[in-house]
């Protein structure tokens, strides 16, 4: 069994996937959803880059679906 784990981080990308996985001593399916660790070239509203980055609801119960229901 493959456990799974979302992690939506407000700020830029971490390298907390690989402390989950060591500590916990088991194969886990990430998904993260969190600002890309590279410079953003689009402009507008925070509203906008949030949609841009993935940071709206729908998107986020997608990529929650998907995670649940879709083996990896």
């Amino acid at each position: 069994k493959i456990d799974k784990i979302m992690i939506i981080e407000q700020y830029y990308q971490s390298s907390i996937n690989g402390e989950i996985s060591t500590i916990l001593n088991k194969k886990i399916n990430f998904c993260n959803i969190a600002v890309p660790t590279k410079f953003l070239r689009n402009y507008g509203s925070k509203e906008q880059i949030d949609n841009h980055i993935g940071f709206e609801e729908k998107k986020i119960e997608n990529k929650l679906i998907d995670l649940i229901y879709n083996p990896k």
